[in-house]
């Protein structure tokens, strides 16, 4: 007979996991993070641990997975409207305070550098990096076909722009841990506001 399996009980215990996951990146790093340490901080054996996840690494795409699922439904009030290259701005603005928390930058950072010797880890952070910068790419395209942004301005090229500044925020956040949230906006609003004021001429 097969064992009935609740999903939510699944999906909370797999949630449990990737949390006990993150505290153990942020304390021991990636590579010193054993299977034995994050299954002490999960509260769970081994053999229940590849239960939920066959590998150290289908943890971390599913980390991947999960900020990208945030960073998607952060962009969702671009999804059904033209925007403004002011309204990019705050957008823009507002994913770089998102990147800059500590906690988050210092887990990404590690994921980043562990996708370096890890194809899964590497093929998950690519695909990660091409929806988002598909999502803002469409948000500037809806904003040209209504006439309410520069119709000339390569979107892809923005959106990849987009991507350099938020990868750099995210690396200030730890070089200079008392970067404030006026200061970020501040070099957002410094990289991003030249080039559209550049592309609208």
């Amino acid at each position: 007979m097969a064992r009935y399996r609740n999903p939510e009980i699944y999906a909370a215990q797999q949630t449990s996991i990737l949390r006990a996951a993150e505290r153990c990146i942020r304390r021991y790093g990636f590579e010193g993070t054993a299977i034995a340490a994050l299954c002490a901080e999960a509260g769970i054996s081994a053999g229940r641990l590849y239960h939920y996840f066959p590998s150290k690494a289908a943890i971390i795409a599913a980390l991947i997975a999960e900020a990208q699922a945030e960073a998607l439904a952060s962009l969702d009030p671009l999804a059904t409207a033209a925007i403004t290259p002011a309204a990019l701005i705050a957008a823009v603005e507002a994913a770089a305070l998102g990147v800059a928390d500590p906690d988050y930058a210092a887990v990404a950072l590690e994921i980043a550098a562990s996708a370096a010797r890890d194809a899964t880890i590497a093929a998950a952070l690519a695909a990660h990096e091409r929806a988002v910068a598909a999502a803002w790419q469409a948000a500037i395209e809806r904003g040209q076909s209504g006439g309410l942004f520069p119709a000339h301005l390569p979107a892809d090229a923005l959106a990849e722009a987009i991507a350099l500044v938020l990868d750099g925020i995210l690396g200030c956040r730890i070089s200079k841990p008392d970067l404030t949230d006026a200061a970020i906006r501040q070099r957002v609003r410094f990289v991003l506001t030249p080039l559209l004021e550049h592309a609208a001429r």
